[in-house]
C-alpha cells in the first residue's frame, strides 16, 4: 500500500500477498532477496565526467555555504545511476564539495526520470571541522583557534531567535539552526586523530548530534569514540594507508571492524563516482579483514547505514511497513560478478540495464 514519507509517496510491504488475476509472479527458488544497498556516502548524480568541469556540480565558490542544497543540482539521468544499482545499490547520500560549513546533502534513489523522483529528501548538513595539529602526551592537546569560528556560529544561531524580528533574514543561519541546536545531526569530516578528538569533544561541550565522516585514523582512537558510542561513515576502503611508515598496508580494510568491535557504529561509502558500483565489494574487503563478528558487511550497507543516517524506519531491511527496495540475485551479493536478477527501488521494479551491459550483451551476439 501507498505511504508518505518525508514527502514521497512510496509502496511498503503490508506483510501479505494481495491475491490478483494479473499477479506477477517471480521465481525465487534456490535464490537470495537482499534489501537495497545504501552508499552512505558519494557524489552521484552530481558529476557526471570528472574530466568536464561543466558536467561537475560538486562544488561551490565560498566557504561557509549553510544554505546551500545539493538536491537542487542532482541529475536524474546520470548513466552512473544505472550502472550503480546492477551491483544491488538501490540509494546514495549525495554530499556537497567544499568550504568549512559546505551545505545540505541530498539522499537519493537511484530510479526517477526527474530531479524530484530521484531526491528523497534534503539530508544533513555538512562540516569540514578545523584540523588539529598533532600533540605530544605530556602536553596535551593544544586549543584550536579555527574552532572559535564555529562557536561564534553557535551564538549566532542562539541569538538569531530572539533578534530576528529586529535584523535582516540570514538564510544561513536559518540553515544551520536546528543542526548547531542540536536537534539534526552535523555530518562532520575529519580524518587524523587529533582533528577527530577535537571535533568529539567540541559535540560533547555543546550538546551537539554528530555523525563523523571518513575518519581514517579512527582506528588509533577506536576505544575513545567508541566510549561515546561515536556513528562513522567510514571509507573508501580500497584506499592506501597513510604517509606515516608506522602504518600497515591493511588499516583501511581492519578499520570498520575495529571501530565496531570498540563501541562504533560504522557505515561505509565510496566517494568516487568511478567505483560507486563497487560499494558490495569493498564491504567484502572489510569482511574479509574484520577481528571479530561485531561487524557485518552486510549491516554496513544496509540496516547499519540506515541507522546511522536515522533512516531505518523506512529502508534498509525487509519488513512490514517499509519501503519495497529489494534485490533477487542467485549467490552472494558480495561477489564480484554476482549478476542482480530482479530489483525494486520504492516499489516499482527498475530496468538492470547500463551502457556497460549493452556493450556486453552486442559483442557476445556477434561471438554467437
Amino acid at each position: 500500500y501507498e505511504k508518505n514519507y518525508s514527502g514521497l509517496n512510496v509502496l511498503v510491504f503490508t506483510g501479505e500477498i494481495p491475491i490478483k488475476a494479473n499477479l506477477n509472479v517471480i521465481d525465487a527458488k534456490s535464490k537470495s532477496l537482499y534489501p537495497g544497498f545504501i552508499n552512505t556516502l558519494d557524489r552521484t548524480g552530481l558529476v557526471e565526467i570528472e574530466s568536464l568541469r561543466a558536467t561537475d556540480d560538486s562544488f561551490e565558490i565560498g566557504n561557509n555555504q549553510a544554505d546551500l542544497k545539493v538536491s537542487v543540482a542532482i541529475h536524474a539521468d546520470s548513466k552512473h545511476h544505472h550502472i550503480t544499482r546492477m551491483t544491488g545499490t538501490a540509494y546514495v547520500l549525495t554530499p556537497p564539495g567544499a568550504g568549512r560549513f559546505r551545505g545540505q546533502g541530498a539522499l537519493i534513489q537511484l530510479a526517477g526520470t526527474t530531479t524530484e523522483d530521484v531526491v528523497i529528501k534534503d539530508h544533513g548538513m555538512f562540516l569540514t571541522f578545523p584540523r588539529t595539529k598533532k600533540f605530544n602526551q605530556k602536553d596535551g592537546p593544544k586549543k584550536n583557534e579555527a574552532i572559535e569560528e564555529l562557536n561564534e556560529w553557535i551564538e549566532a544561531c542562539l541569538n538569531y531567535e530572539k533578534e530576528k524580528m529586529v535584523i535582516n533574514r540570514n538564510t544561513k543561519i536559518e540553515a544551520l539552526i536546528p543542526y548547531l541546536t542540536g536537534k539534526l545531526p552535523l555530518y562532520i569530516e575529519a580524518n587524523d586523530a587529533p582533528t577527530l578528538m577535537a571535533a568529539q569533544e567540541w559535540v560533547k561541550e555543546h550538546n551537539l548530534k554528530a555523525v563523523y565522516v571518513s575518519a581514517k585514523e579512527a582506528y588509533k582512537i577506536a576505544g575513545y569514540l567508541g566510549a561515546n558510542n561515536a556513528e562513522i561513515l567510514f571509507g573508501p576502503v580500497h584506499s592506501l594507508p597513510g604517509r606515516s611508515p608506522q602504518e600497515a598496508f591493511d588499516h583501511p580494510f581492519r578499520s570498520p571492524s575495529l571501530l565496531e568491535s570498540a563501541g562504533c557504529k560504522v557505515a561505509l561509502f565510496t566517494n568516487d563516482i568511478n567505483v560507486t558500483r563497487n560499494l558490495p565489494f569493498q564491504a567484502a574487503t572489510a569482511e574479509a579483514w574484520k577481528v571479530d563478528d561485531s561487524f557485518s558487511a552486510i549491516n554496513s550497507i544496509s540496516l547499519r547505514a540506515a541507522e546511522i543516517l536515522d533512516l531505518d524506519a523506512y529502508i534498509g531491511s525487509i519488513e512490514e511497513g517499509k519501503v519495497a527496495t529489494f534485490f533477487l540475485c542467485e549467490g552472494n551479493p558480495l561477489e564480484n560478478g554476482m549478476p542482480i536478477e530482479e530489483m525494486f527501488i520504492g516499489g516499482k521494479k527498475v530496468l538492470l540495464e547500463s551502457h556497460q551491459s549493452q556493450l556486453r550483451d552486442r559483442y557476445l551476439q556477434r561471438l554467437r
